[in-house]
């Protein structure tokens, strides 16, 4: 399973763009954790998730 992480400003905008991705990666029979965060929040969640890439 992949884990995307979308980074905002508040973590707020980018809530629609992770429901239609999440429905997408369920319509093609992807299995992802797809979330949004605030700029803030995401400094402390990237240290402790194992990431592979940043894009």
């Amino acid at each position: 399973m992949k884990n995307i992480l979308l980074v905002c400003a508040g973590g707020m905008s980018t809530s629609l763009l992770v429901k239609r991705m999440i429905e997408y990666a369920a319509m093609i029979d992807v299995s992802v954790n797809i979330f949004a965060l605030g700029i803030a929040e995401a400094k402390g969640r990237i240290k402790i998730m194992k990431l592979t890439s940043f894009y």
